[in-house]
């Protein structure tokens, strides 16, 4: 059977190979260590005392190699110096080999041999140096000379106290004896280090290979004192149980370097962390305990017993003043360190919040699309002038002609690459007469914040018109865009920025509106006055009584061809209690900008539904009747909606009603007409363009929607008998009706030869003062009491 392995699973079992051949390994050398040192204990039972020295120095050499090999676990060299620790003890045991057996001296009484195995203990102390050296830099120096100097003493108290109970010394030569003491001072200094090592180390339990390591050392110093013991007392034997006892160690060892973990690399102890001899859990209480014991059992006596247990309170009592010192410097230093860094986060931070807030401030400053400052900086600009109370300075307020056709027509992006264009010109013509900003979408304004001349700020502004007017080439396009400016001036003009500001908007848009040939206007008292009276008639139309102040007139429209009514036109009419009659050119255009238009458009349908639906009834008859709808109205609300609940709620037929919009609304209203038009033929209301003939409508506009009437605008019936350019537009528009199946009505009719042109040109419907003029409905009635006359549809 075939079977297939993912690469996930032959690397899980390359794993489990490479650590089963490890383990195998590790059994390996250990079967070769414990057979040999079966060997040697094989020949100790049989009297083979030339078998056991063999064996006794390639068991050392042996272990040495694997201890050896431990090295590459670690990043300190501390198996380096025990493999030599094994190594020399080899060649010891080669040299007692020789001396023995090939030389026929008694080993015991050699001086070579006897320093031989005193070198081993020379490593052992090197090891134990190279760990202090490498660990000094993580313990706190005070505790470790307390803890070295303690367990010097412990050591070298026991072992004094229990040689001197258990031996007898007799005279031995000065080299033995100094070879002796060497050994055991060796012995006392490695062991208190190793002890103290194991003790000092909060993370002892992690590596077995230490543990193997102190259990090596301990077997060591033991098999040495017992060796001192058995040769002072003169019962020592070559190849007898004590000689099993050094085996031990270098198993020991070979079992640490079997077992040792992988070291990371050891650092430098932090001023912010305790020192690794600080923080363990004291055993001094298990000590006293030990030494009770061995006092009980005899081992010590009573004085060696109370001094060692002075001793270790003692070590106790200064353990805990100076872990505690170590303890409060180390959480200062923390505290001091974090503040440090505190501070310099804080610092950091502050830095980093003050250029934020200057990125901000900037940012809150500029216009994002142009860089140029906006209106906020504007409004701050004109403040700060006024108040540091600086020479006389002009506003120019400004505003692109034509750039809403490109925006629609275009796309906004198209759009934003004129206003940049648009922004460059600007400032190369205002950069060094005063500060640019753009405060809307097409609108900038120049403040110049020095004193000029009248005549010098016309120049100004005819220079920024000219450098507007230049074309602007965004392939494949070429625009051609126009600017209108409204100039005012302080203190001429204003006292304060408010009405400065007004002026010069108010100023602006009367240049564009009134299509100024020059481009811009200056601000004048006309002007004022006007605002006030816009702002008097805004303020009376907030507290008007409709049904008092209001009603409506009503005009008759006429077909030519059988000169028959057909409909009629509501038109407002306002009676102001205090000043009379105000134009409906007056107020219509504030309240569309106010957004009374809205309730006041209510009142009109109201009105004008129950008019023609009381007149309808009365002579039965489908007169319609045309009501004008603002822009205003169709945007904010849902005027579809709306109209029908007004013709339920008035019980009125929609065939009655004729819905005019101008033909401006449905260009640059900001919704969609196509929609309206269409919601009103499904409700079964007509619809039809005002004002038509005087905007930018095209073929394709008209096409969309779905209307049925096109009401010529008054201004071209006005010059039909003299312009020729107004008959050619008005026989282009019933042509362009007749063929499209829509209906033309002439408005503004009030003289013969007018009408006898539109009747030649193909006009369908006329309203005028020539057949009849704007009256009540009881003077309409009056006027067409002829009912027969009236055409029924």
């Amino acid at each position: 059977m075939n079977q297939t392995f993912s690469p996930g699973e032959d690397r899980t079992s390359g794993a489990k190979q490479l650590l089963e051949g490890g383990s195998q390994q590790k059994v390996m050398t250990l079967g070769l260590l414990v057979v040999l040192f079966g060997i040697y204990i094989l020949s100790l039972g049989g009297n083979q005392a030339l078998v056991s020295d063999v064996v006794s120095p390639i068991f050392a050499f042996a272990a040495a190699a694997v201890i050896y090999r431990g090295q590459n676990k670690r990043r300190d060299t501390v198996y380096l110096w025990l493999a030599f620790f094994a190594i020399t003890w080899g060649i010891a045991d080669v040299l007692w080999l020789i001396t023995e057996h090939f030389l026929g001296v008694d080993p015991i009484t050699s001086e070579a041999v006897t320093l031989m195995y005193v070198i081993p203990g020379v490593f052992l102390i090197a090891m134990v140096s190279m760990l202090y050296y490498t660990h000094v830099g993580r313990w706190n120096r005070y505790q470790l000379l307390l803890d070295v100097l303690v367990a010097a003493s412990i050591v070298f108290a026991l072992a004094w106290n229990l040689m001197g109970r258990t031996m007898v010394i007799p005279e031995i030569a000065a080299g033995r004896a100094v070879s002796m003491g060497i050994y055991h001072l060796a012995d006392m200094y490695v062991v208190a280090g190793m002890v103290i090592l194991h003790l000092s180390s909060r993370s002892k339990r992690d590596n077995p290979g230490e543990l193997w390591i102190l259990a090596g050392v301990l077997l060591f110093s033991g098999s040495n004192f017992y060796f001192s013991y058995l040769y002072i007392n003169g019962s020592y034997i070559p190849n007898s149980l004590v000689d099993v006892f050094f085996f031990l160690p270098l198993l020991a060892f070979s079992l640490g370097a079997l077992y040792e973990k992988p070291r990371r690399e050891e650092t430098e102890g932090s001023p912010y962390e305790l020192p690794e001899n600080v923080g363990r859990k004291g055993g001094v209480k298990f000590l006293i305990v030990a030494l009770l014991v061995l006092w009980y059992l005899e081992a010590i006596g009573l004085h060696a017993f109370v001094t060692l247990t002075l001793l270790l309170l003692f070590h106790r009592f200064f353990t805990s003043y100076i872990q505690l010192s170590i303890k409060n410097e180390c959480l200062l230093y923390k505290e001091q360190e974090n503040n440090r860094t505190l501070e310099k986060k804080i610092e950091k931070k502050t830095r980093d919040l003050q250029r934020a807030k200057d990125i901000l401030e900037d940012f809150s400053y500029r216009d994002k699309l142009t860089g140029l400052r906006n209106r906020r900086s504007f409004v701050e600009d004109i403040d700060r002038l006024i108040e540091e109370e600086d020479p006389p300075f002009a506003l120019f307020y400004m505003d692109l002609d034509r750039f809403k056709f490109i925006n629609d027509a275009h796309g906004h992006e198209i759009g934003d690459r004129v206003l940049k264009h648009i922004s460059q010109q600007l400032l190369t013509g205002c950069q060094e007469e005063g500060g640019l900003f753009r405060i809307g979408g097409d609108e900038f304004a120049v403040v110049l914040s020095e004193s000029y001349s009248k005549d010098q700020l016309e120049s100004i502004a005819k220079e920024i018109i000219k450098k507007v007017q230049k074309p602007i080439e965004i392939p494949p396009y070429t625009f051609y865009v126009g600017i209108s400016i409204g100039i005012a001036r302080y203190p001429t003009d204003a006292l304060n920025r408010e009405d400065l500001m007004k002026y010069g908007d108010m100023t602006m848009y009367r240049a564009k509106n009134h299509h100024t040939k020059k481009g811009y206007l200056f601000f004048n008292e006309g002007l004022h006055q006007e605002m006030e009276k816009k702002h008097r008639i805004e303020m009376m139309l907030k507290s008007a009584d409709y049904d008092r102040e209001f009603y409506l007139v009503f005009q008759p429209q006429y077909r030519i061809e059988d000169r028959k009514m057909i409909g009629l036109e509501a038109l407002l009419r306002w009676q102001q209690p205090e000043t009379g009659n105000i134009s409906p050119g007056d107020f219509i255009p504030i309240a569309e900008e106010t957004g009374q238009i809205i309730s006041i458009g209510a009142w009109v349908m109201d009105r004008a539904l129950e008019e023609i639906k009381i007149f309808n009834e009365k002579h039965d008859t489908n007169l319609k009747m045309a009501i004008n709808v603002s822009p205003v109205q169709i945007q904010n609300m849902d005027f579809l909606s709306w109209m029908e609940e007004k013709l339920e709620e008035k019980k009125a037929h929609p065939y009655w009603v004729d819905i005019e919009i101008t033909e401006g609304a449905t260009i640059h209203g900001d919704f969609s007409m196509e929609e309206i038009f269409v919601g009103l033929a499904k409700l079964g209301i007509s619809a039809s363009i005002d004002d038509f003939g005087t905007g930018y409508s095209s073929l394709s506009y008209i096409k969309r929607y779905h209307i049925d009437r096109l009401k010529i605008a008054k201004e071209l019936i006005d010059h039909i008998t003299e312009d020729e350019n107004s008959r050619l537009i008005i026989r282009a528009i019933t042509m362009m009706a007749g063929g499209m199946g829509l209906k033309t009505i002439a408005e503004g009719v009030e003289e013969t030869c007018q009408l006898k042109i539109l009747e030649e040109m193909g006009c369908d419907e006329i309203q005028g003062y020539l057949w009849g003029r704007p009256n009540s409905m009881a003077q309409v009635e009056k006027e067409n009491v002829v009912i027969q006359k009236v055409a029924e549809h």
